[in-house]
């Protein structure tokens, strides 16, 4: 897809429940895929229309959802749900600093998750958050397999139906963390085998 086509894509794409999501995809995502600090994965769907033209067949392409993945660095969780995730957890973890105590970890972090809100009921009522995810884990499955790791996590605001919905996907609570404007942030991490 040409550069201005896929400008145009982006620009579809509508989130008006968290701004920040819908304006990462459509302003910032391009940036951070060449400055290669995080990667965003458009899952694409069509409207289902065809041109009016004989020769085109092909129907326009829609953004079902994204997710963004990015390379980072955080603590160690104090406490895991179960022996096997702390032992798997350790198998990771590094005292960076001699005599240090705090153990950190490099993990895949799904920066940003969103379906689009812009589709139409139909569409939206079949295109589900879990097959998003779905999408999202074989891609960071796919990487570990590549580059080692077994970890994933995730941010998001204390809202119910977010705790909820990322509870439901595996993922557990392993902390809070401070933004610039004094918010906080839930972390959520799940352990891909």
């Amino acid at each position: 897809m040409e550069g201005s086509a896929l400008k145009k894509l982006l620009k579809n794409f509508s989130c008006p429940k968290n701004p920040d999501v819908e304006a990462f995809i459509r302003y910032k995502a391009i940036g951070f895929a060449k400055k290669k600090t995080a990667v965003t994965y458009l899952v694409l769907g069509t409207d289902g229309s065809s041109s009016d033209e004989p020769s085109s067949k092909a129907a326009s392409p829609l953004i079902l959802g994204y997710f963004t993945l990015a390379n980072k660095s955080l603590a160690k969780p104090e406490t895991a749900p179960d022996a096997e995730t702390e032992e798997i957890l350790s198998r990771f973890a590094r005292t960076p600093v001699e005599g240090g105590s705090t153990k950190v970890m490099a993990s895949l972090l799904i920066a940003q998750f969103a379906k689009n809100d812009a589709l139409s009921d139909d569409v939206k009522a079949e295109f589900k958050g879990s097959e998003l995810m779905n999408f999202a884990l074989g891609q960071v499955r796919h990487l570990h397999n590549e580059m080692g790791g077994s970890t994933v996590f995730l941010e998001c605001e204390d809202i119910e139906a977010l705790k909820k919905f990322y509870g439901e996907q595996g993922f557990f609570l392993i902390g809070k963390r401070k933004t610039k404007d004094v918010t906080s942030l839930l972390q959520y991490m799940k352990v891909l085998q």
